[in-house]
């Protein structure tokens, strides 16, 4: 179990070098991007990465 000192540490690197974004899908609505991300042989967080680079590539 980490001490006090390692979980502020450890969330202090966090919130300086990392970005979280959250997106949810409708499962009732969305039926087809759901379906599509739950077959994925990778991460989702890959995938979506992978799509930003291409999309970053296109637009220089």
């Amino acid at each position: 179990m980490a001490t006090e000192a390692q979980r502020k540490a450890r969330n202090k690197y966090n919130n300086e070098n990392n970005l979280n974004k959250t997106i949810t899908f409708n499962r009732k609505t969305e039926t087809d991007l759901v379906e599509f991300i739950e077959k994925l042989d990778i991460p989702l967080s890959v995938y979506v990465k992978e799509l930003i680079r291409k999309d970053m590539k296109t637009h220089e």
